[in-house]
């Protein structure tokens, strides 16, 4: 069977960004984007989920707002750094400013044995953010090496009930694409935006 447009470009971005690294983008990159158009369209995603979890963690989120900035509030919620930030908005919230890191823009040209073993032992316990931390450079560059290393992050997921109960938990997206057949980029949207796909809810653990 011929492969959709969505499908084609879908396999398209993964190549260019790294398989699972795709799925980490931010919704407002260029790359999420022409996705996102090719598979909603002019639809807005459903944000049911997402109004369930406020109506839970509402106050809490306002509060930690407060002290807290986005990486630290998706540590604490357990959720990505985007559904935390669609919340904020969706509350008219900000969160405290990221710490600076202007000065780590720069791309990392050269790696040594020890720098690649580290990045190799560790990329799939620590975030890109972490790693970049560590490495005192850019995320972009964990990636890019990442890619050329042949590594991804096999980011662990869970299928969830009406009653918001598990149902299944795939070790990827790919995984879950796989095994159920289901649409790898819609699954990873529901992660991020909290909108039911296939009659349920998906996030990530």
């Amino acid at each position: 069977m011929k492969p959709s447009v969505l499908e084609s470009k879908l396999r398209e971005m993964e190549i260019k960004h790294g398989e699972e690294a795709f799925y980490e983008l931010p919704d407002n990159h260029p790359d999420v984007q022409i996705v996102r158009r090719l598979a909603y369209g002019n639809e807005v995603p459903n944000k049911n989920r997402m109004d369930m979890w406020i109506e839970r963690n509402g106050e809490e989120l306002q509060k930690l707002s407060k002290t807290k900035n986005l990486d630290e509030l998706s540590k604490h919620f357990k959720l990505s750094v985007d559904a935390i930030r669609s919340r904020l908005k969706k509350m008219g919230l900000k969160a405290l400013p990221q710490p600076d890191r202007r000065r780590k823009k720069a791309k990392r040209l050269d790696w040594n044995e020890e720098e690649t073993t580290f990045l190799i032992e560790h990329y799939q316990t620590m975030t890109a953010s972490e790693l970049a931390r560590h490495f005192d450079i850019s995320e972009k560059s964990i990636y890019i090496k990442a890619s050329r290393l042949g590594l991804s992050k096999q980011k662990k997921l869970a299928m969830l009930d009406m009653n918001n109960k598990k149902v299944n938990v795939f070790n990827s997206i790919k995984e879950a694409a796989e095994k159920i057949n289901v649409n790898a980029w819609s699954v990873r949207d529901a992660c991020v935006t909290g909108k039911k796909y296939k009659n349920h809810y998906w996030e990530y653990i």
